[in-house]
């Protein structure tokens, strides 16, 4: 049985060293390692500590000269450990319920302790073996708990790298369209004050078409060329809509005098190259 436990044990550290590196299978390795260990303090605690043989639960030997005290801490002490136990795989886990169980497998476990130390006098033995095992299951629970809380603030940190360039990604993009809009709105304002002169249109479309093409060239660009630096950083849809409903407002007094134009017959010739 001790081996059946370190091996466990081991499944389950093992579990949680491939959970923080992203691997898979370490959802079956952590329950089916722990749940496999709290049944077995669950229903042979009083085997294990103690040592007796599974093998010999029928015979009447078996019971004798065990007393009433080994028995009481022995199930009580199982049944400790095996509800700290599935707490510690709840809390790794990310489940609910983890805090409830990890406190009540927590006090019981230390009551347990005192009683083993207390009694330690007249049953060595079984003090010794109880608190073995107690001690055991506290520093795989401690050595899992501190694998997974580096694993998640490693991914924490990761995330704030992740929306740091994110940030940089989308105030770059809108500081461009920015210095391209104000740009584009230097040219409209042209366009606007020659009509209130009463300039020809065709001369006035003359006047901004290669310019405004231009600008709605590099808007183009860079839009497409924001569409794959989004990607990498990785904008989510949501963000990614964020950013373009944010330029449309963006844009809108561009557009409101782009309608003027058009409606006073000025359009805004494509050049051939």
């Amino acid at each position: 049985m001790k081996k059946t436990l370190i091996i466990l044990g081991s499944l389950f550290l093992l579990g949680c060293i491939l959970k923080i590196c992203r691997l898979p299978y370490d959802a079956v390795l952590m329950v089916f390692s722990s749940l496999i260990v709290s049944v077995i303090y669950f229903i042979f605690s009083f085997y294990i500590f103690n040592k007796k043989s599974i093998k010999d639960i029928f015979k009447a030997n078996t019971y004798s000269g065990i007393g009433v005290y080994r028995s009481i801490i022995s199930v009580i002490t199982g049944f400790a450990l095996s509800s700290f136990i599935v707490g510690v795989l709840f809390l790794t886990k990310g489940y609910p319920g983890a805090n409830t169980m990890l406190l009540s497998g927590g006090i019981w476990s230390v009551i347990c302790v005192i009683a083993l130390l207390l009694g330690k006098k007249h049953h060595k033995e079984f003090a010794i073996t109880g608190l073995k095992h107690i001690l055991a299951v506290f520093c795989v629970a401690v050595a899992s708990i501190a694998i997974c809380l580096i694993g998640s603030q490693s991914q924490k940190t990761e995330n704030n790298a992740n929306n740091l360039t994110k940030e940089q990604a989308i105030t770059t993009f809108k500081t461009e369209m920015k210095a391209l809009r104000d740009s584009a709105n230097f040219y409209y304002d042209i366009a606007l004050f020659e009509l209130e002169k009463g300039t020809d249109k065709e001369v006035i479309s003359e006047m901004i078409s290669p310019k405004l093409q231009s600008f709605e060239e590099q808007i183009s660009t860079k839009t497409r060329a924001f569409q794959e630096i989004a990607t990498n950083a990785g904008l989510n849809k949501e963000e990614y809509e964020t950013v373009f409903s944010d330029l449309q407002q963006f844009f809108q007094p561009i557009m409101d005098k782009f309608k003027i134009l058009h409606t006073n017959g000025i359009e805004i010739k494509k050049q051939t190259k």
